[in-house]
């Protein structure tokens, strides 16, 4: 086929470390929206996201429903990030 992009060759042993990582961080995000998520038919609603820049949880309220927050797993730039409608926001 023609027009195929080239993706680099990725080994796993080197990148155990990195998977576990991600596994984890995944896992723990999981954890905070099914704590604050109110519970749906199917737990549909605890899926996390593939975004543009990493994995996301989506919207999560919190303050009755009142507000929400979500939290981002930004792949290519490392970093965790959480932001609210309020407009707060941090990173690690």
């Amino acid at each position: 086929m023609e027009n195929q992009p080239l993706l680099p060759q990725l080994s796993y042993k080197e990148n155990v470390s990195k998977k576990m990582t991600l596994h984890l961080f995944l896992q723990i995000i999981g954890k905070i929206r099914l704590k604050m998520t109110p519970r749906k038919n199917h737990w549909w609603y605890l899926a996390e996201y593939i975004g543009t820049n990493g994995f996301t949880t989506g919207p999560v309220p919190y303050n009755s429903g009142a507000d929400q927050f979500d939290i981002s797993i930004k792949v290519l730039k490392h970093q965790l990030e959480v932001s609210t409608n309020q407009g707060d926001f941090e990173h690690f």
